[in-house]
């Protein structure tokens, strides 16, 4: 009996070995043929648990078809959950892939699609879609260093940086300066922002802002007396 479930146990651990594989090997097949959700299915399915949930190549072909998806589908959202989906597929893929087989194409998956949503920040910086900005800079955040692994992240200061002042600029300085309440909430903001790339840069610009947030504030104050 004992022989017997030995025999049984690896017959089992075998068939879903073969199940796995076949799944993973499904899923390309679908997505040649540009069945992007199909594949998604079937791998979603795979790396649920069991081998499949520590399976590197699984995980990169879902994060592809997570991708393929936000750009046929998804591309005008800013907040696409198929490229959020693909960006958490491919750092997944990366930390399993011990052979580094398809680490350096995860790598630049992840390269590509948070240029994408870089690219997105922009439109958003405005007093009414700011918080969706704010959201997608914090996603930025956590990939970037994924995408450069250089110890040196002078190219990330600069992005950080440019958001920082777009966000200072077009939306709390301009929610305070606009706003009849004046709410000092948006000066606090707009003057960690520009204090916080005056620490990294000189920014002769940051350094005019500033001097003008501090000015129109003793204009407002002067007003309420």
């Amino acid at each position: 009996m004992k022989k017997l479930l030995i025999i049984s146990t690896v017959w089992l651990l075998t068939a879903n070995g073969f199940s796995q594989k076949e799944s993973t090997t499904r899923a390309f097949t679908l997505m040649q043929a540009k069945e992007y959700k199909a594949a998604l299915a079937c791998l979603d399915s795979c790396t649920k648990k069991g081998k499949g949930a520590k399976d590197a190549e699984a995980w990169y072909y879902k994060g592809c078809a997570n991708k393929e998806i936000y750009l046929e589908q998804e591309k005008t959202n800013p907040e696409s959950p198929a490229r959020m989906a693909a960006l958490e597929c491919f750092k997944k893929a990366m930390e399993l892939d011990t052979s580094k087989a398809n680490a350096t194409k995860s790598k630049a998956n992840i390269s590509y699609l948070i240029s994408l949503l870089y690219n997105d920040l922009s439109p958003s910086i405005d007093t009414i879609n700011y918080p969706v900005a704010l959201r997608n800079f914090e996603v930025f955040k956590k990939y970037y260093p994924i995408a450069d692994a250089s110890a040196n992240h002078t190219e990330f200061t600069k992005y950080e940086n440019a958001i920082k002042m777009a966000l200072a600029t077009q939306v709390y300085f301009s929610l305070y300066v606009n706003n009849a309440a004046h709410n000092i909430l948006y000066y606090n903001r707009a003057k960690q922002l520009y204090e916080q790339v005056l620490k990294a840069e000189q920014n002769p610009t940051a350094t005019q802002n500033l001097a003008l947030l501090e000015y129109n504030k003793e204009l407002f104050s002067l007003r309420k007396r």
